[in-house]
């Protein structure tokens, strides 16, 4: 009788084996490392919907989108994906199937360039529009962030979830570079700290980081003086406490990063 059970015991350790290798891989020197993941992501949020962004590392298959309308996951209306250049006219829409819990569809990005990915959600007739930025550069490098929106002459928005709050941020962009950035948090914490460092960052080349402090005025308002020395796609990355969240700024026209 012990037979039989020593080999389901001995059949369940493999098994539990061979769940683990599906999450980590061996390295050249024996250690266990977790597997590389899978997706670049980002989030963003338009008024009261927020879309979660999800693009396969390697650039090839389905690109995935959930949907949120406070905290509750949004499953009706219609969905669209407009790819394009930053600053160029020139876009292709693609429709977007919904399977399960979130809307996907494959979704070609050329390396080398970056991609103004804007994803279009229709509800009761009104059409929402969230930006992102998606980069498949040399050497591996590849990003997935949040894209400022122009509004106006040098003036660009954007929303960023923040732990159980919303940043709005809204970039003045100057002729020289001298700028202003203005951010509201939503609703209006009462613990939100005298003031905020946003981190600026060129991505178009190798330039250093810039560090900013923003004050904080008297309406949970903060903002800031940053420079931006030259045309290129900028990070802006702000930094509260352990909160960390960032966004892609185009600054003039670009043609790669």
């Amino acid at each position: 009788m012990r037979a039989p059970v020593l080999l389901c015991f001995l059949l369940a350790a493999l098994a539990a084996v061979a769940n683990q290798s599906v999450r980590h891989f061996h390295a050249r020197d024996g250690t266990t490392r977790p597997a590389a993941p899978r997706f670049l992501r980002a989030d963003s949020v338009a008024n009261d919907v927020r879309a979660d962004l999800a693009v396969p590392v390697s650039g090839h298959g389905d690109t995935l989108i959930r949907l949120w309308k406070g905290r509750g996951q949004l499953d009706t209306g219609r969905i669209s994906v407009v790819l394009s250049r930053p600053r160029q006219r020139s876009q292709r829409t693609f429709r977007l199937r919904r399977v399960g819990n979130s809307y996907r569809r494959a979704i070609p990005f050329a390396p080398a360039v970056p991609w103004k990915l804007l994803v279009r959600v229709t509800l009761a007739g009104r059409v929402k529009t969230l930006a992102f930025l998606v980069y498949f550069g040399p050497g591996g490098r590849r990003l997935a962030l949040p894209l400022f929106a122009p509004i106006g002459a040098g003036t660009q928005v954007a929303s960023l979830p923040v732990g159980d709050m919303v940043a709005d941020l809204r970039v003045v962009v100057g002729a020289s570079g001298d700028s202003r950035i203005f951010l509201v948090f939503r609703p209006a914490h009462v613990h939100l700290p005298s003031h905020l460092r946003l981190a600026v960052t060129m991505m178009s080349m190798v330039m250093g980081t810039q560090y900013v402090s923003a004050e904080r005025g008297p309406h949970s308002d903060y903002s800031a003086r940053p420079f931006f020395s030259m045309p290129g796609i900028w990070r802006i990355q702000v930094q509260a406490g352990t909160l960390s969240r960032a966004a892609a700024l185009v600054v003039g026209n670009p043609s790669s990063i």
